[in-house]
């Protein structure tokens, strides 16, 4: 598992075969993003959304993507 800024995803996400990727669906503020996911390379195999609440200000997903095998 990685969990890490700019760099560290940088760095190692050539070298995953899986990304869990929690999205917030909110504009925030920050100063660490994960990298824009290229979908020739990734295809999402499963997704759970969920809705905000009274206990959860922020709707959110959470993805699962792997890596697309080479031709």
């Amino acid at each position: 598992m990685v969990i890490g800024g700019n760099a560290v995803y940088d760095m190692m996400l050539p070298l995953c075969e899986r990304i869990y990727l929690t999205r917030v669906h909110e504009a925030v503020d920050g100063d660490t993003f994960f990298p824009e996911i290229d979908t020739n390379h990734w295809q999402l195999t499963d997704r759970q959304d969920f809705a905000a609440n009274p206990d959860r200000p922020h709707a959110f997903s959470f993805l699962v993507l792997d890596r697309r095998q080479a031709d």
